[in-house]
């Protein structure tokens, strides 16, 4: 998101700083002591600052919505000056979209007909049509359509403004009170509109798939490794995952394409982390311990690196 005021093109660059405070906020949320809940919470309140930076038709004073010091939740968030946008909401939805589109087509297997067609036009359609639409398959998947409206089949649109309306009328009948109008959202009403469905599992929610890739982001690329145990196996059975759907065994290709670099980890030590995740997952107090990945039991017996033959 290009956020300098000027026409210019500036550098702009992470410091260590920033790194960490990224993915300890994504990844090490029980760091700073909180519950499951607000952790989620101040993971959604970075997720909104991003949409603030969102290309900006209305006014829109840019705040961020703080945390206070005695932070216990959702109250704990000062929003009253901080509102996106009718603009910026569909912006927030076109980018929802676009990535659900995007996570879908490179977690399927690869096909020739995907290479060929690699540079194809953008499926929003979102600068270069008069009346701005959407797919409707994937927004009926992401809960962003009305129900009155019938999900067609994939490639069918229905236009932006529809869906904006749609937030705006989810959050009036979930809350009364909702102080926003139909041209601002306040991060308050974010979160209203975001739990609507509070059943689901995060990975299922309507931004849940951003928050995925986020989360996966600050700990493959930015290597913070999570706090809690539960947290790395979901993370860790997403990569496997996405991966296997990426590339399905086949006979002349069990462990993916031609080339693939591997590191290697010892099945029984494979088989402790396991039982180690999930015993944790459910009791904290009785976990057992996990030590450090030990490849021994590959390597010949000379001391060397080199891997056994058998």
């Amino acid at each position: 998101v290009d956020i300098s005021p000027c026409k210019e093109k500036k550098e702009r660059y992470w410091t260590m700083y920033d790194v960490l405070s990224f993915g300890c906020l994504l990844v090490r949320g029980k760091w700073l002591n909180l519950t499951d809940r607000d952790a989620e919470l101040g993971m959604l309140r970075h997720i909104f600052s991003i949409f603030l930076l969102l290309p900006n038709g209305g006014t829109n004073k840019g705040a961020l919505p703080e945390l206070s010091p005695d932070f216990t939740g959702s109250s704990g968030y000062v929003s009253s000056k901080s509102f996106l946008s009718r603009e910026q909401v569909g912006q927030m939805l076109i980018l929802l979209v676009d990535h659900a589109i995007f996570r879908r087509k490179v977690d399927s297997p690869i096909r020739l007909d995907d290479m060929q067609n690699e540079k194809k036009k953008n499926s929003s359609d979102y600068n270069d049509t008069p009346e701005r639409t959407l797919d409707s398959a994937t927004a009926s998947l992401l809960g962003l359509l009305p129900p009155n409206l019938a999900v067609g089949q994939a490639g069918n649109r229905v236009g932006l403004d529809i869906l904006i309306d749609h937030v705006f009328n989810e959050i009036h009948s979930k809350n009364k009170n909702a102080d926003d109008i139909q041209s601002s959202l306040s991060f308050e009403s974010f979160l209203t509109w975001l739990y609507d469905s509070t059943s689901l599992q995060l990975s299922e929610r309507r931004i849940g798939g951003l928050l995925l890739d986020l989360q996966l982001f600050a700990t493959t690329v930015f290597g913070i490794k999570p706090l809690a145990p539960k947290e790395e196996w979901v993370l860790i059975s997403e990569v496997v995952r996405r991966y296997k759907c990426r590339y399905p065994e086949s006979r002349t290709a069990k462990r993916g394409p031609l080339g693939t670099v591997w590191f290697m980890v010892q099945a029984s030590w494979w088989k402790k982390w396991i039982t180690y995740v999930k015993d944790v997952s459910e009791n904290e107090e009785k976990a057992p311990t996990l030590s450090k990945i030990e490849n021994t039991q590959l390597l010949v017996d000379n001391g060397s690196l080199a891997l056994r033959p058998d």
